[in-house]
């Protein structure tokens, strides 16, 4: 009897788990992929956050909070170059506020460098000259 019990409810828990994996489905828009990327984020898995952000930027490569996303995310994964050409691509698609990327400290490993500083200033300049004449240097998603 206590065998019949036991195997009831292992048989109840795998239906329960299959129904639990099978409910749930990748995020399929780049929207969901963006929101699912900013909930990762919060949950500091930064692997996840750099995949689900660079599906956005392959759909949509003037994206410019799918490019901030990863940024943060390669900083978090000691990717500092990556994370410096996805801010950049993101300041180019309009990402421009100077003072969230001040505070935010998932850039603070980009922040350090030479190169972080050139790309404030370059993007401050066009931004307070009111132009959008910088170009971003071509780069791969």
């Amino acid at each position: 009897m206590k065998k019949l019990v036991a195997l009831g409810v292992l048989a109840a828990c795998v239906a329960l788990a299959c129904f639990l994996l099978l409910g749930q489905r990748a995020p399929q828009t780049a929207a969901e992929q963006l929101e699912a990327a900013r909930v990762a984020l919060q949950d500091n898995d930064y692997a996840r956050v750099k995949e689900l952000a660079g599906q956005v930027v392959l759909r949509e490569p003037k994206n410019g909070q799918a490019w901030y996303l990863r940024a943060q995310a390669q900083c978090m994964l000691a990717d500092t170059d990556g994370a410096l050409v996805s801010l950049e691509q993101a300041m180019h698609n309009g990402v421009r506020d100077f003072n969230a990327f001040a505070a935010n400290h998932n850039l603070d490993p980009a922040r350090a460098t030479p190169q972080y500083q050139w790309l404030l200033q370059r993007y401050r300049a066009d931004a307070a000259a009111g132009t959008a004449s910088v170009e971003a240097l071509p780069v791969k998603p």
